[in-house]
C-alpha cells in the first residue's frame, strides 16, 4: 500500500488546486425578472451587476470583479467591470467601470476579518463615506444624493478546513450628480470571494 502514498497524496494536492481555481472564476445566473443581472446569490459565484440609467454595470470575465483595501480606518470596497447595453453584449470592447465604496470601518487586517461586515448597512450619504467612479474618460468622486450598501451575509469560506476566502454577499444602489445631471444606479447585487484581492495597509 506504501507506494500509493505519494500518488495519492499528489491527487488529493491537485485536487484542492483545482477547487480553489474553481473558486476564482465567474458563474453568472440570470435573474429570473431581468435576464440580463445576476441573481443574487450567497455561494461566491464571484458575479456582481447592476442598472446603470438604461444601461447595465456587469461582471466580466476578464477582469478581477472585487477588491477591498482598509487604510486609517476607511474600508474601500471596489467592484470592476464593464458598462453594456445588455449582458449579451458585455464583450472586450465595452467600457470599463470601477464603483468603489468608500466608508469607515474598524481595524480589518486580513481578509479573514472581513467576516465583521455580515449584516453591515452603510448609508452612502454619510459624512464619512465616498463613491468614487473610474471609466475610460472620467475619474469622479461623487457626492450621492441617496444610497445605500448592504452586506447580507459574509462567511469564511474553507476547503479541507483550512480557510481559503471570505464571501461577501449583499446590494447596492446610490444616486448622485454627474457634472450636475443626476444619475441613479440600481438594483445591484454582488456575490464575491476575497483572499489575494484584499490589502491592509500598515498602521
Amino acid at each position: 500500500m506504501k507506494k500509493y502514498l505519494f500518488p495519492l497524496a499528489g491527487f488529493l494536492l491537485l485536487l484542492c488546486a483545482c477547487a480553489g481555481e474553481e473558486m476564482d472564476r465567474t458563474v453568472f445566473i440570470p435573474d429570473a425578472t431581468d435576464a440580463n443581472l445576476p441573481a443574487y446569490t450567497e455561494w461566491g459565484y464571484n458575479s456582481f451587476g447592476a442598472r446603470y440609467e438604461r444601461n447595465y454595470f456587469l461582471v466580466a470575465n476578464s477582469l478581477v470583479p472585487c477588491k477591498v483595501t482598509y487604510r486609517d480606518g476607511v474600508l474601500n470596497f471596489s467592484l470592476t467591470g464593464r458598462l453594456a447595453a445588455d449582458a449579451a453584449s458585455n464583450r472586450y470592447d465595452t467600457e470599463k467601470m470601477t464603483l468603489t465604496f468608500a466608508f469607515p470601518s474598524s481595524h480589518i487586517g486580513d481578509f479573514t476579518d472581513l467576516v465583521s461586515l455580515h449584516g453591515r448597512e452603510i448609508d452612502l450619504t454619510g459624512d464619512s463615506c465616498g463613491v468614487r467612479m473610474e471609466r475610460e474618460d472620467l475619474v469622479a468622486l461623487v457626492r450621492p444624493v441617496s444610497g445605500r450598501l448592504t452586506f447580507g451575509r459574509a462567511q469564511l469560506l474553507r476547503i479541507d478546513d483550512v480557510i481559503n476566502r471570505v464571501i461577501l454577499s449583499g446590494t447596492f444602489e446610490v444616486k448622485f450628480l454627474l457634472n450636475s445631471r443626476p444619475e441613479t444606479i440600481s438594483d445591484g447585487r454582488f456575490d464575491v470571494g476575497i483572499r489575494d484581492d484584499f490589502y491592509s495597509y500598515p498602521e
